[in-house]
């Protein structure tokens, strides 16, 4: 492989780099994009490349230049930013109803599509980085003994979405919560190893 100056600072020397990672080869290439809030992403497959993500690395503060896998990035289908998936944490987005990726900043512009793809559903909730607001705003109320749920890997984290549903038709007399209410379960806090919910209901008009 090329051995590379480690003394290169000045922009001059930082964009010939760039130009030789942006460059159609036969051997392996990189894809270098601009996102939206100027950061600049190197993608490509780096396994054999270690030596010169590291020396890239350097760029990180200086330059706004991050270097990742060509599966650790989705697009926003609204304003086309890069988000990383992987991470964590990884950055904000949620999937609308017709299955379009859709970045945290987006979402918030808009709740209402997001209400609606992930209300009445055990296997989705609203993310954390959401606005409880737009769901009272939108009719729903936090469950007085529904809340500060949690399912995670240490003892007592066994709270499920279908045993909380449960609990509240029990405390409210129901055969099933659709018959009166609409649902949607809310993230309040997470980590690696575990996720802190409520249960918002809204009742039928």
């Amino acid at each position: 492989m090329k051995k590379y100056n480690k003394t290169i600072t000045d922009d001059q020397q930082f964009k010939r780099l760039i130009a030789y990672l942006s460059a159609d080869r036969d051997e392996h290439r990189f894809d270098v994009v601009v996102n939206i809030d100027d950061q600049i992403l190197v993608i490509g497959d780096w396994n054999e490349y270690s030596d010169l993500g590291s020396f890239i690395n350097q760029f990180e503060n200086s330059h706004n230049i991050v270097i990742g896998f060509d599966d650790e990035f989705i697009m926003c289908d609204e304003c086309y930013k890069y988000l990383n998936h992987v991470s964590y944490p990884s950055d904000d987005f949620v999937w609308s109803s017709d299955c379009t990726i859709i970045c945290g900043e987006c979402a918030k512009k808009d709740s209402s599509d997001v209400i609606e793809n992930l209300m009445n559903q055990n296997d989705k909730a609203f993310p954390e980085f959401m606005d409880t607001t737009d769901l009272i705003n939108a009719g729903f109320k936090c469950c007085e003994h529904c809340e500060g749920k949690m399912a995670g890997m240490h003892t007592g984290m066994n709270d499920t979405p279908q045993n909380t549903i449960d609990s509240f038709c029990e405390n409210n007399d129901l055969d099933h919560i659709e018959n009166e209410y609409d649902y949607i379960f809310v993230i309040e806090g997470s980590n690696p190893f575990m996720v802190q919910y409520s249960l918002y209901v809204r009742k039928y008009e």
